[in-house]
């Protein structure tokens, strides 16, 4: 094993020409990735292109991502950029590290936006592990990775098991990935959440696509023992239950047994500090959001009415349309379609603009006889309060059990979650 310890990094780079891997969903092959190493004057360049094609509801969805790290000879990113298309996005993200910064600049169809987010150690990229690995022969405990999909910085935790090849185990975002590594830092196999693997294969064969794509929302769907026929009317639930879920004033876990209320707001409707801030995807502070929530809450008398009308509002406003997307709330305001993450987002930012403290909630809910993977909204109006803009409910029903709060960079460990769900209904009461 002693040439994992005096790998000649540069040389392992200039050998490195694309590789191709076949994304997989179960048996189905769903998508394609091709990754390059080149070095650059001041250290070397790693890309990345990822195609996904997907069935969401019976509409054929395509995706396309592409991103570029710049890095020093320690394999430490100075910049990059990031590109997602889709029929319902384009957006750009580009960043620089800078004196302990790092500097995002995001450009979409419905404008642009900058962040600065502090970095208290070095900046390093997924895709970018396996060569340390390789270089090093070991990794510390733990990483700060840039993510693009989540245009979020987080600390990530990496194993590594010897072997023939290196296996790399990797938390970051409340997901695991595995990755199956060769002496020369190239990515064999790699696992991610959802049971998604992408395996080193030809580019003839990556590419060739499956002549009808998985339906995602059929595989995620977590089946039941008991039919609700008017599942937006339950106002109590309680279930057997095994998994990981949010524990509130609004749903309680004791032991195997979850139980689920309808909560209401409390008079005079008093709110708490935090959760109205602005973030690069929740543009509460953009003019147009603040004018738009102004306009539409005008004339009323408190916040509870406030949220109302943005719950009544959002609803009409964008049309149900199942989609693969970056959901940013002046996006969704300008394509005016979504599926319940682009609700969810532009409800939060139109609520957040008012002062009114909100947050977005993902989980599942009940529909067509079992449980799917769904986001809405909680807003704080003398207690936290469950709304849902996707199905126009200023009290979302009792079926919907929360599993994470936040933004993209929370919701990601729904992946983790899929498949280890069990909900058996005990009893339900509209």
């Amino acid at each position: 094993m002693k040439y994992f310890y005096e790998m000649n990094i540069i040389s392992l780079l200039l050998c490195l020409l694309p590789y191709w891997y076949g994304t997989y969903l179960g048996e189905t092959k769903v998508g394609y990735i091709r990754r390059e190493v080149d070095t650059t004057a001041v250290g070397y360049k790693f890309s990345e292109l990822q195609h996904i094609e997907l069935n969401m509801m019976g509409v054929r969805r395509v995706a396309t991502s592409f991103v570029v790290y710049h890095t020093d000879k320690e394999l430490k990113i100075n910049e990059f950029a990031f590109e997602f298309r889709s029929e319902a996005q384009h957006l750009i993200c580009e960043g620089t590290v800078d004196d302990g910064s790092l500097l995002l600049d995001i450009t979409t169809d419905a404008g642009h936006s900058d962040k600065r987010v502090t970095l208290r150690e070095p900046l390093y990229a997924l895709t970018i592990l396996p060569f340390i690995a390789v270089r090093e022969g070991n990794l510390t405990d733990r990483y700060l990775l840039f993510d693009p999909t989540t245009l979020s910085v987080e600390y990530a935790t990496v194993n590594i098991n010897r072997g023939d090849t290196l296996e790399l185990t990797i938390n970051f975002l409340g997901t695991t990935t595995h990755m199956w590594v060769d002496t020369t830092g190239v990515v064999l196999k790699e696992e991610g959440p959802m049971g998604v693997l992408s395996k080193l294969e030809p580019e003839s064969l990556a590419t060739k696509l499956a002549g009808e794509t998985r339906e995602i929302m059929a595989f995620a769907a977590i089946p039941t023992n008991v039919t609700i026929s008017h599942p937006r009317r339950v106002k109590y639930l309680k279930a057997i239950v095994k998994g990981e879920f949010l524990q509130d004033e609004r749903q309680s876990l004791r032991g195997d047994t979850l139980i689920v209320r309808v909560v209401e707001p409390i008079p005079p409707y008093r709110v708490i500090e935090g959760h109205t801030e602005a973030t690069p995807l929740i543009q509460a502070d953009d003019p147009q959001i603040k004018r738009l929530a102004r306009k539409v809450t005008r004339w009323s008398i408190n916040n509870w009415s406030r949220v109302q009308k943005l719950v009544h509002w959002v609803s009409d406003y964008v049309e149900d349309f199942p989609t693969v997307s970056v959901p940013s709330a002046v996006d969704v305001l300008k394509w005016k379609k979504g599926d319940c993450n682009e609700h969810a987002v532009l409800f939060c930012a139109l609520a957040r603009a008012l002062g009114i403290p909100c947050e977005i909630v993902a989980g599942i809910v009940y529909m067509e006889g079992g449980f799917y993977y769904h986001a809405w909204n909680r807003v704080y109006v003398g207690r936290w309060v469950d709304v849902d803009p996707t199905f126009d409910q200023v009290l979302a029903d009792a079926t919907h059990i929360g599993l994470v709060l936040g933004g993209l960079e929370h919701q990601a460990k729904i992946m983790e979650l899929v498949g280890k769900i069990k909900i058996e209904i005990l009893e339900y009461k509209e």
